[in-house]
């Protein structure tokens, strides 16, 4: 499968998430899908989390992750 395949397939899954939850804001669908992942730091507010910017990772293994 290519990149672009598994993008799409990637896409169509938070697609179905936000339109059965459509109150739920963007950044917080991506973080619930594990699309993007988080940490907490102490050098940050309290409530508030760290993105992991994942540029490197494959969308296979990007899919992989949310699928499972």
């Amino acid at each position: 499968m290519t990149r672009q395949e598994y993008n799409k397939i990637i896409l169509e899954f938070l697609n179905r998430y936000i339109e059965e939850c459509p109150d739920i804001r963007f950044i917080q669908a991506l973080s619930n899908c594990h699309i993007l992942m988080s940490y907490k730091s102490d050098e940050i507010p309290p409530h508030q989390f760290c993105f992991v910017d994942n540029y490197h990772e494959e969308s296979s293994v990007t899919l992989e992750r949310i699928m499972s």
